[in-house]
């Protein structure tokens, strides 16, 4: 930090303020605008785009000026929180032109990426998330709240994965963990990360924060064990957003512990090889993935709380089947579901509203959108409310508002107002004070004419006359000759050459009124909307239970739309082990197929008997789009929705697992065939009887010796452990692997059937039961455009390469096992080996050509014995 030797005092008091917030780039607001100096300059110049210059000089050198206008601070703001930085607003805290001295500054918000409320920094349809870490003894803590909404969560782990796999299946945008933390964890996963005083860390301190804030004397009513973990990264949590946010916030709903084994576990891999959320392409469309396909809703919340759905796919049948039998009705009713599209669309984005009220951020047209959105409320009841059991329950929960919307309705006026500084929105007749400013700034003029027709009457002063200038304000004027008229009380103020000006205190009242009236307007007006922002509070909890009550309806509605408009089917839930699935689809491939393409629908059937599919079919002939589709359905139906497929019967999974395509972690120093096997350990070491398992190309990152075996021995052991037997999908180029239906008596085979046609080779894409003679890899190539030559050399190598891979006894020879005796001869542990015996005896040094001949056509007798 630059010394403060030799500056003005303006520029020693942004110093101060820069101190106490390092880390921070400072926004201070000077005039009509904020300015940043110093390092902060150049960095927000470039960020911000903005021009760099200079202001006065400090030890000898120019001091880096950049700045931007206020007005425009959220849009900057926006910019340099997305770019990765913090930033501390400072504003100024007093009228400069009440100032003495230098003016009263101050921070009024620190924003960062996981303290964000401003709609220009975030997303309508993600959550953003704050998380705090903290791990002592190997065990793990994390917390997560969603300042815009109020979520808050914790849960607590022994296990690392486990840990991790909780911080990348929230996705927080903001990492906070203790000073000094050098774990993994933290350190490899990509968001801003934000250091803590370790003596914070402390479970009394950050008890008295969660008590304090919950208003509590034990942590045992909002559902967290007493000294546990969670209290400490919760109450951290807390204390940053008192440092950040700079107000009181009420909105924070109780924290509510996560245990991820209510939900389908599906780890990261998972989530993202199926492209759950995000494209696995960094540039890829959005649109092509689950959420993009599902996603329908008209509100915001809807569509946040939606990903959590598809997320958190759900394991028990009864809440399953209450999901479904609401989404049916809607489905089967369209115009209801058309007319609740239309009543929702008119629904603002409540949820985060609340987080405005809450921290003093809101303005009067999200009030005036809280009210209409509120009174929305009957119409949506109305719409469903001859549906089934499942949604009439769920309208019931709907808790009153009417006080919510009275007062609303009763004060703001529909305006666009964005600065409630401005005025202009409260409703006249909510306050006699305002209505009288009010008319005296509209009917000025006529109060003065009033006055002056009034005293004109009283004093017998036909020209008296009510004039005005910026000396004296407003007076009364009479000619000299009528002066002697005027009372005593009246005070005089100027004489001209033909009249005198007198003012009194009924004109000196009315003056400060008419002059004074637009600043007392709105000031007034501001008052009275902080007032009504106060009441809101007490309303919160109401506001906020409707709002999730609206977003479930509108994600009931989306699943209907798309179920309706794609033409899906309600599935069947059991808590058997069998999954039958008839003609389904990948809901999203067949979403962004040309109208002219068709999706070719599979079947598959898998249970105890059926536990492994073995799935061998040509490059490019749909395996792993078969494979994912499967893993799909299964989510969906888990999660309450409809499925693409004619008919589906799913038993319920504890866990879905993918281990597809071909990834690394250069960075890390991990090749792309020890991520492999680091997916494939995770599957093996979590995966249970209830879980499915779908793999793709296991093995085909190293050798092809060493891949098969691999290959191989993952299927035996998913066979073979009765803690694991899970249902499994395993599509393979191995085609030694379809020899494991002779040996292994719940795996059986199936293929993508093809149609060779002379030269050519159409894919059929259909599964059907058996194996494929060749993976048509050269045919590929050819597609491809490999020249021609290298073709023809490829196809003769390969049938060189084709040979049995049959023992005598009909058995795969990658069956064999080693503990099997053994008819090959060792080349290590001879037994009896007369050869050996002869040659050790041998002296070849002694022995003439001839007798060398001889010994040799004895030994080739030997071994022909």
């Amino acid at each position: 930090m630059a010394s403060k030797d030799k500056l003005t005092p303006m520029m020693k008091q942004y110093l101060d303020i820069k101190e106490k917030n390092p880390g921070h780039i400072l926004f201070y607001r000077l005039g009509d605008f904020f300015e940043m100096f110093f390092d902060d300059a150049v960095v927000a110049s470039k960020v911000l785009n903005i021009t760099l210059t200079t202001r006065g000089k400090h030890l000898e050198k120019d001091i880096p000026l950049a700045g931007f206008p206020h007005h425009h601070l959220e849009t900057y703001l926006s910019k340099m929180v997305k770019a990765g930085y913090k930033v501390a607003v400072c504003e100024q805290l007093e009228d400069p032109k009440q100032a003495k001295g230098v003016v009263k500054r101050g921070i009024v918000e620190v924003v960062s990426a996981g303290t964000a409320m401003s709609d220009n920094l975030l997303e309508k349809d993600s959550i953003n998330y704050l998380c705090s870490f903290y791990e002592d003894k190997g065990r793990y803590a994390l917390s997560f709240v969603d300042v815009s909404s109020g979520e808050f969560i914790t849960s607590e782990t022994e296990s690392f994965y486990e840990a991790k796999e909780l911080l990348l299946y929230f996705s927080p945008k903001e990492v906070l963990y203790k000073e000094g933390t050098k774990l993994s964890i933290v350190k490899d996963y990509k968001c801003v990360k934000t250091t803590v005083e370790e003596w914070k860390f402390d479970l009394e301190y950050t008890s008295s924060e969660l008590f304090e804030y919950y208003n509590i004397n034990s942590v045992k009513s909002l559902g967290i064990k007493e000294k546990s973990l969670s209290i400490i990264s919760s109450g951290i949590i807390l204390s940053y957003l008192k440092t950040t946010i700079k107000k009181d916030f009420t909105h924070l709903n109780n924290i509510k512990l996560f245990i991820p084994d209510q939900y389908v576990g599906i780890d990261e891999s998972s989530r993202r090889n199926l492209e759950l959320i995000e494209p696995l392409k960094y540039d890829g469309d959005k649109k092509a993935t689950l959420f993009g396909v599902l996603n329908r809703t008209e509100t915001g919340m809807g569509a946040r709380i939606l990903k959590k759905w598809i997320l958190s796919p759900l394991k028990d049948l009864e809440e399953i089947n209450d999901r479904l039998e609401i989404v049916e009705y809607l489905k089967d009713n369209s115009s209801i579901s058309d007319k609740l599209s239309k009543t929702l669309s008119g629904v603002s984005d409540i949820e985060r509203v609340v987080g405005r009220i809450s921290t003093l951020r809101v303005l009067p047209p999200d009030l005036k959108n809280l009210s209409r959105s509120l009174r929305s409320i009957p119409d949506i009841i109305g719409l469903i409310e001859n549906s089934p059991t499942a949604s009439k329950k769920l309208c019931e929960k709907f808790l009153d508002y009417s006080e919510i919307v009275s007062l609303i309705d009763d004060s703001i006026s529909e305006v666009s107002t964005i600065n409630i500084n401005d005025g202009g929105f409260i409703k006249d007749g909510f306050s006699d004070e305002l209505d009288t400013l009010r008319d005296i700034v509209n009917n000025g003029k006529d109060w003065i004419l009033k006055i002056q027709t009034r005293l004109r009457d009283q004093l017998d002063l036909p020209n008296l006359k009510v004039g005005y200038n910026r000396v004296f304000g407003y007076y009364y004027e009479v000619t000299k000759k009528y002066r002697d008229k005027i009372p005593e009380s009246f005070v005089r103020k100027q004489s001209l050459a033909n009249s005198e000006r007198f003012i009194n205190d009924e004109l000196k009242v009315l003056e400060e009124k008419i002059l004074n009236a637009d600043d007392k307007i709105k000031a007034l007006e501001k008052s009275i909307f902080i007032e009504i922002r106060e009441k809101l509070l007490d309303y919160i909890n109401i506001i906020k239970a409707n709002s999730n009550i609206i977003a479930q309806i509108d994600i009931f509605n989306s699943l209907a739309i798309v179920a309706r408009r794609n033409n899906y089917t309600r599935p069947v839930l059991t808590n058997g082990t069998t999954i039958e699935i008839k003609n389904g689809r990948h809901p999203v491939v067949e979403s962004i197929l040309d109208s002219t393409d068709e999706f070719i629908p599979n079947n598959l059937f898998i249970d105890d008997e059926e536990l492994i599919h073995i799935i061998t079919g040509p490059n490019m002939s749909g395996k792993s789009t078969y494979l994912r589709q499967v893993a799909l359905i299964t989510l969906l139906a888990q999660m309450g929705s409809f499925i693409p497929a004619d008919y589906g019967s799913i038993g319920v999974v504890d866990k879905i697992f993918t281990r597809v395509g071909a990834s690394d972690n250069l960075a890390g120093g991990e090749s792309t065939f020890l991520v492999e096997m680091l997916e494939s350990a995770n599957i093996l070491n979590n995966a249970t009887p209830k879980s499915l398992i779908i793999l793709d190309e296991v093995g085909r990152g190293t050798s092809t010796f060493d891949g098969l075996s691999i290959a191989w021995s993952i299927v035996e052991y998913i066979h073979n452990q009765k803690s694991l037997s899970s249902r499994t999908l395993f599509a393979t180029h191995y085609h030694e692997l379809t020899e494991m239906e002779r040996v292994l008596d719940n795996v059986i085979n199936y293929t993508v059937s093809v149609r060779e046609y002379k030269d050519e080779v159409i894919f059929l894409r259909k599964i059907i039961k058996g194996y494929a003679s060749s993976s048509y890899g050269i045919y590929v190539g050819k597609l491809a455009g490999l020249p021609s030559k290298l073709l023809e050399r490829a196809d003769e190598i390969l049938k060189n390469l084709e040979k049995n891979s049959l023992t005598p006894d009909e058995q795969p020879v990658i069956a064999e096992s080693s503990t099997k005796d053994s008819v090959q001869l060792s080349l290590f542990e001879p037994d009896n080996d007369i050869i050996r015996d002869r040659l050790g005896k041998l002296d070849l040094n002694s022995m003439t050509p001839l007798e060398a001949l001889n010994e040799l056509s004895n030994l080739i007798k030997l071994s022909k014995r």
